[in-house]
């Protein structure tokens, strides 16, 4: 990807807000090489890597930073059930089904190398409380890399508008430099944006959802001209393009 890099470091541990970086999110995007990553797919393992980069990021009493070790507990729980995973039913099972897919799973960073999430994983015997993560430090030092903040209820306003809305959202919370147009051709949404069928990113769809997400925030101006997507400052006037693209 070509982007302008943003640092953050974090301080703010209010329970609203969450954690998001370009480095992790999604692990299973076809820009970084290497294939798809079994069982990680979907608009659900996209929410797991931020809720994984939120407890990383943050005191949690479920994360050790010392051992790398996530307890499933209370604040995953909460995490998951406010950031939208158990909105359309099955929550519990799919969250199994993403951590064990996540246990196995193998994904490329940008310098090509070969990083797993997961250096241990011993699932509860029933349910999710109490499932034990052992995080590999690599994947440690990717989710604290370049981090962004995205507020809960950003996450809640997304609920039910599908995977690219949710994925042009967060790719202006992780690539909107402040001041400038962030511009994605329409040539490369393809390549951007993971796992989509070729009708949801036709013209007239990326119309309904860049209007969608206009009337229902109020950070970014979306709009689709020129056969490419512009996220624009709502609160001034741009002085440039950065322009993100698919390697």
């Amino acid at each position: 990807m070509t982007a302008a890099a943003h640092r953050l470091v974090v301080h703010d541990e209010r329970p609203e807000t969450c954690y998001v970086t370009a480095d992790t999110y999604p692990i299973n995007a076809p820009y970084r090489g290497g294939g798809k990553p079994s069982g990680l797919v979907g608009l659900f393992a996209r929410r797991m890597s931020i809720v994984f980069t939120t407890l990383v990021n943050r005191k949690s009493p479920d994360y050790d930073p010392e051992t790398l070790t996530l307890t499933l507990g209370k604040d995953f729980l909460r995490l998951c059930k406010r950031t939208g995973m158990y909105n359309n039913g099955g929550g519990i099972k799919q969250t199994r089904r993403t951590l064990l897919a996540y246990a196995t799973a193998e994904f490329e960073d940008r310098n090509g190398r070969t990083v797993k999430p997961i250096a241990s994983s011993i699932p509860a015997s029933r349910g999710l409380l109490g499932w034990v993560i052992v995080f590999n430090r690599d994947f440690v030092r990717l989710m604290k890399r370049n981090v962004r903040r995205v507020q809960l209820g950003d996450l809640a306003m997304l609920n039910g508008m599908g995977g690219v809305a949710f994925d042009l959202f967060i790719f202006a919370v992780l690539y909107a430099p402040d001041g400038k147009n962030l511009i994605i051709r329409h040539a490369d949404l393809g390549r951007l944006l993971p796992n989509l069928a070729h009708s949801t990113v036709a013209p007239q769809a990326i119309l309904d959802i860049t209007s969608r997400l206009n009337e229902n925030q109020s950070q970014w101006t979306f709009a689709y001209e020129n056969k490419s997507v512009r996220i624009s400052p709502r609160d001034g006037e741009a002085d440039g393009d950065v322009r993100l693209a698919s390697v």
